[in-house]
């Protein structure tokens, strides 16, 4: 007579408890992919924003501020030829040691957008020692790069979004169907594919941020350009 055994109910009541457990992550990995898929777009967005608007709503209250005063500054010293107005305000928010015959390069009408808004993001790492300089660490100073890689970065965060969105798409595949393809295994963790997408925006804003640090420096090596042009080093 074969022997029957009892299935200890707390052990239904674990196994139900760890699926349940298991359905809510699945459900916050999911929700963190669509954010991430969110957040790529918002990426995209930022970048054609920042290529094409003015940027004065992302600028603290004092750097508005001093865009401000250093450009009601240098009008008057064109038009009066007064120039203590203008020096003491470039001494004020450049340092006692800045050249100011840079920042007037900078901020004469018509090259704000250009050179004064760079400068000013940039002023705690300018140094004007006989010619315009950037130090990028404490002891390592160099002149600013003549060639914009801009055209480099911008396509890798593009591509970078694109991939996010192909993840986030295949999140959705996956829950119905599953990709046969051996080496391809991977995309059937809906975890792994929440990696993979954190990974990927987090390169994106590390890429961007460099590149809006490396394209100040190209504004600046402009400004250095336009500095010996016109003979003022």
């Amino acid at each position: 007579m074969l022997a029957t055994f009892a299935i200890d109910p707390r052990v239904d009541r674990a196994k139900a408890g760890f699926e349940r457990v298991h359905a809510m992550l699945s459900i916050l990995i999911y929700v963190l992919i669509y954010a991430g898929v969110t957040l790529a777009l918002y990426q995209v967005y930022d970048i054609h924003y920042n290529l094409n608007f003015d940027d004065e709503d992302t600028r603290s209250r004092t750097e508005n501020e001093e865009l401000e005063a250093l450009s009601r500054e240098a009008k008057a010293y064109e038009e009066t030829g007064e120039s203590a107005g203008f020096v003491q305000a470039a001494h004020r928010i450049f340092g006692r040691s800045f050249d100011y015959r840079i920042a007037l390069v900078a901020f004469r009408e018509g090259t704000q957008k250009t050179y004064a808004e760079p400068l000013l993001r940039r002023k705690r790492h300018v140094v004007s020692d006989g010619g315009l300089k950037v130090r990028h660490l404490a002891s390592w100073t160099t002149r600013p790069p003549g060639n914009d890689i801009r055209g480099v970065l911008l396509p890798v965060i593009i591509v970078n979004c694109l991939l996010v969105l192909f993840l986030g798409g295949l999140s959705v595949y996956t829950i119905a169907y599953e990709v046969p393809m051996e080496a391809l295994q991977w995309a059937n963790d809906e975890f792994i594919l929440m990696v993979i997408i954190g990974v990927l925006l987090l390169m994106n804003f590390a890429i961007s941020k460099f590149d809006i640090y490396m394209h100040d420096l190209y504004q600046l090596g402009k400004l250095s350009e336009r500095l010996r042009t016109t003979g003022t080093f």
